[in-house]
């Protein structure tokens, strides 16, 4: 189904894709559209459509990681996407609140990127469109970060909208949803076996929060969320730091004075 008008509005829903579109509501905004392509470890390319868990995937213009989870991967759920083109024609269609890298190397809502907008590795923004895909994705790689149709994108979603920062009465607080994110996914990172009852419960919390007012939300993430994440990046810390304070305190032990 195409909108044939000449220049669509922020309304308008275009859809030139060749795959079926099915009736029913549209998913939730936490995804990539399965139309895109993805660069695999040995050069080919993969429709994100057909992504798998083990699959090693680019992640940045140097890197390549394997894909440990999956937020979403619902190939039947119809969803709204925004589509964003650069001058270098490529382009990329995210959720409204799933986020993008910019020229600062902050993660920002795809919601809230304008015409002339300046990506990772300046690649300037020059269309933005709306468009109703069939299949919602969210593949999870440990550096949160992936590459969709040579684009650099976010793994994750923002909380609050076109906010790539926790804001509480109208003011950022320096805490990242990028970096909040990633830190409160560390167990799926380290035991993936926990991504079912996890990711269904980050679905729970987004489901709340998103529709309450900004506020609420960031008094909710520095009350409850944010201490969970304090405790998960302690963690973290933890697989490094215990060995370096074990031979810290290996070499502060007191030597033996041999007797004469």
């Amino acid at each position: 189904i195409i909108d044939p008008s000449p220049s669509p509005t922020s309304n308008d829903i275009i859809d030139p894709s060749p795959s079926p579109v099915i009736s029913g509501a549209v998913g939730p905004d936490l995804c990539i559209s399965g139309a895109m392509t993805v660069q695999l470890d040995d050069e080919t390319v993969k429709e994100v459509y057909d992504l798998r868990v083990g699959d090693v995937v680019r992640v940045s213009p140097e890197n390549f990681e394997r894909v440990y989870a999956f937020g979403h991967h619902d190939p039947k759920r119809k969803a709204k996407f925004i589509e964003i083109q650069t001058q270098e024609e490529k382009s990329v269609e995210l959720s409204e609140h799933h986020m993008i890298f910019v020229a600062s190397g902050n993660a920002v809502p795809a919601s809230s990127l304008h015409v002339g907008d300046l990506l990772l590795n300046g690649n300037a923004v020059t269309k933005i469109q709306n468009r109703t895909r069939l299949g919602v994705f969210a593949p999870f790689t440990p550096s949160g970060s992936i590459m969709i149709n040579g684009v650099q994108i976010s793994t994750y979603v923002t909380l609050q909208p076109n906010a790539s920062h926790l804001s509480l009465f109208g003011k950022n607080i320096p805490i990242s949803f990028q970096s909040l994110a990633h830190t409160l996914l560390l167990p799926i990172r380290k035991m993936p076996v926990l991504v079912n009852p996890l990711v269904s419960s980050i679905h729970f919390c987004y489901k709340l929060l998103m529709g309450q007012p900004p506020n609420v939300t960031a008094i909710v993430f520095i009350i409850i969320i944010l201490p969970v994440a304090t405790l998960f990046f302690l963690l973290e810390c933890s697989f490094w730091l215990l060995p370096l304070l074990a031979v810290f305190i290996w070499a502060k032990r007191p030597f033996s004075k041999l007797e004469v």
